[in-house]
């Protein structure tokens, strides 16, 4: 069980991820903390990383209907200091394929000058950036004879973990990538016409980054310092969340509203890739009663956000609505009415996510007891408005996918 105390308040980047990290004396603007180190005399170093073999990455794009990858890519870089945090190098490729619906199509990148800058974050995995960027009117040219696709600059969201492997007896890198929300440009005329003109995709995969000397030696590189948080995993890339309620959802309010107690809780999740640090939760509430007073609960799109920010235990719940909207809570039997709301906030409390089943049904349990939530009240014999208010209760949280069913997910 992960026990969190609460205080509220394309085949391309892949690989980006792991040279970068270890290669370039770039300053990066803003707070960071991990950093990469060379042990070559005076930090003069030749990075070179390989996406091949167990090593490689797929981009996937426009709902799954697309996917290309590359059999070998090679990224060389150079490091010009004994510790750096971000470097920007371009990458080439060989091997290409697109896969579009059952057919494969052979495809070539084209980078007209693009290049690519990582960044090691502030605190963990998902604060490591990826930019592309381009000259002026250029693009990364992904092609085909069906498909024509282009990347513009962009930082794509999602993370990037590495770890320290052994290669040529030295110390070097393996990086894994999760990259989301990839902006891609349809220019085609083939098989991929019919697809939207403008789409997004996600890039998964690992690369590996090997360190050299002037003459060719093999030094170590490492990357070092960088806070890595427990993650939300699912087996799938894309896994939605489904939850329904094991004990029964309460809100405790002030007298004279109390507690708001509902039979039937529902959650939502967003899709999420295959690992990550917060999961948000839409909320759908049924068979709700104050007593013997019956309740209506309004959610209106709001919904919680559980981020896990320790190294351990850590971690932050938030309730997020849509511009101008709160939570509603309308109690019967109130002369004049009566309305509680809640709004957008972060909160205190303990969640625990205990990890059941095996395999494919592997579920977690979320048990949550939030606090110092905040609410107004309008009529309910004097409106007002408070800061004490909780919410307890138990879901079963599973994943699943559109097209195989159950996706198992666990916290590690």
């Amino acid at each position: 069980m992960l026990r969190f105390v609460k205080s509220m308040a394309a085949c391309l980047v892949v690989v980006v991820a792991l040279v970068v990290n270890a290669a370039s004396g770039t300053s990066a603007p803003g707070k960071t903390g991990g950093h990469f180190v060379s042990e070559a005399p005076f930090g003069h170093t030749i990075l070179q990383a390989s996406e091949s073999g167990e090593h490689g990455t797929e981009l996937v794009a426009f709902s799954g209907q697309v996917r290309f990858h590359c059999n070998e890519a090679a990224y060389d870089a150079t490091l010009t200091a004994s510790t750096v945090i971000s470097v920007t190098f371009v990458p080439t490729y060989n091997g290409c394929e697109f896969t579009i619906g059952e057919s494969t199509e052979s495809a070539t990148v084209s980078t007209n000058g693009c290049a690519y800058t990582v960044t090691i974050g502030e605190e963990a995995t998902e604060d490591n950036t990826v930019h592309l960027s381009c000259p002026v009117s250029k693009r990364l040219e992904l092609k085909s004879a069906g498909c024509e696709l282009s990347l513009s600059p962009q930082t794509p969201s999602g993370g990037i973990s590495y770890k320290t492997i052994i290669k040529n007896e030295k110390h070097a890198i393996t990086s894994d990538v999760t990259l989301e929300e990839i902006q891609i440009q349809n220019h085609s005329k083939g098989a991929c016409k019919g697809l939207p003109t403008n789409g997004t995709g996600s890039l998964t995969g690992s690369v590996s980054a090997a360190g050299y000397t002037q003459v060719m030696e093999p030094v170590n590189i490492t990357a070092t310092g960088l806070t890595e948080h427990p993650k939300i995993n699912s087996e799938a890339v894309h896994t939605g969340f489904s939850g329904l309620q094991t004990t029964a959802s309460k809100y405790a309010f002030d007298a004279p509203v109390g507690t708001v107690e509902c039979s039937t809780t529902w959650m939502l999740g967003t899709v999420i890739p295959k690992a990550v640090r917060e999961v948000t939760l839409g909320l759908l509430y049924a068979g709700c009663k104050s007593g013997e007073r019956t309740v209506t609960a309004q959610v209106n799109g709001c919904a919680y956000v559980i981020k896990l920010t320790g190294t351990g235990n850590d971690a932050s719940v938030t309730l997020e609505c849509p511009a101008g909207k709160v939570i509603e809570t309308t109690v019967d039997s109130f002369p004049g009415g009566c309305v509680v709301t809640i709004g957008p906030q972060a909160t205190g409390g303990v969640v625990d996510l205990k990890g059941e089943g095996s395999g494919s049904t592997r579920d977690l349990l979320l048990t949550w007891t939030l606090e110092g939530i905040k609410y107004s009240r309008d009529g309910c014999e004097g409106g007002g408005e408070g800061s004490n208010g909780t919410y307890t209760g138990s879901v079963t949280l599973k994943g699943f996918t559109t097209s195989e069913g159950q996706a198992g997910i666990w916290v590690e």
